[in-house]
């Protein structure tokens, strides 16, 4: 959230809490004209949105790439342990060609991103459950290639699946959010501005005239977030 929509909002929140005040309230609050009741909600209601929409773009992003980084972690040492006895298998079946495939040190695992990293984990599942649904089922299940085995194999290439994509989807929900501020701030503008069209039905008493100068003065933006000026 930036310093701009921090101030409006801030001053749409004291308009509000003017508004609020009890003897303010007894003069406007269905009173007529009826309207300037409806928009009132209708701009508490604007600010409310304003607020949870600022507040969500401003939101850390960092968690969703610290979850992808997690499942990754978690993927390779999973894909690295099971390819090692999947290597031991078939090295001692002696089908060198299957061995070759995965007899690789754990930073060739971590040397692989994204899609990458996802097919190979793939494809030594799917080695892997024809080892363990072949002839010679039994003999691999010894060495720990069983369907419990491919299961978490499974499950962790899953899971990263669905974390693959993740911290590029909380960039992309940011910048809607962020392209939506600026008419969700105009909108909240317009409606406060019709706010103030109506003062003047209500300044015909002494008491209606201090409601007005009252909400006036709430209008005024106070330009928070700043840093102190330069000395000369």
């Amino acid at each position: 959230m930036n310093d701009r929509t921090a101030n409006l909002l801030a001053s749409y929140r004291t308009r509000l809490a003017c508004l609020d005040q009890p003897a303010h309230a007894l003069l406007w609050k269905n009173q007529p004209p009826l309207i300037f009741t409806t928009k009132v909600a209708a701009a508490r209601a604007a600010v409310d949105n304003l607020a949870a929409t600022a507040a969500r773009q401003s939101a850390a992003i960092e968690g969703a790439t610290a979850d992808k980084r997690r499942e990754e972690k978690e993927l390779e040492d999973t894909a690295y342990n099971f390819g090692r006895l999947l290597v031991a298998f078939a090295t001692d079946r002696g089908d060198l060609t299957t061995a070759a495939k995965y007899d690789v040190p754990i930073s060739t695992w971590r040397a692989l991103r994204d899609e990458a990293l996802l097919q190979r984990a793939r494809l030594l599942h799917t080695d892997g459950t024809a080892l363990s649904a072949g002839p010679n089922a039994a003999t691999a299940a010894t060495y720990g290639i069983t369907p419990a085995s491919l299961a978490v194999l499974k499950k962790e290439t899953d899971d990263y699946a669905a974390f693959i994509v993740a911290p590029q989807d909380a960039i992309a929900g940011r910048s809607a959010l962020t392209e939506s501020l600026p008419q969700l701030l105009r909108s909240t503008t317009a409606l406060f501005d019709q706010l103030e069209d109506f003062l003047p039905q209500f300044a015909t008493t002494p008491a209606g005239q201090n409601f007005q100068a009252a909400y006036l003065a709430s209008t005024a933006i106070n330009q928070r977030g700043r840093g102190p000026s330069p000395t000369r």
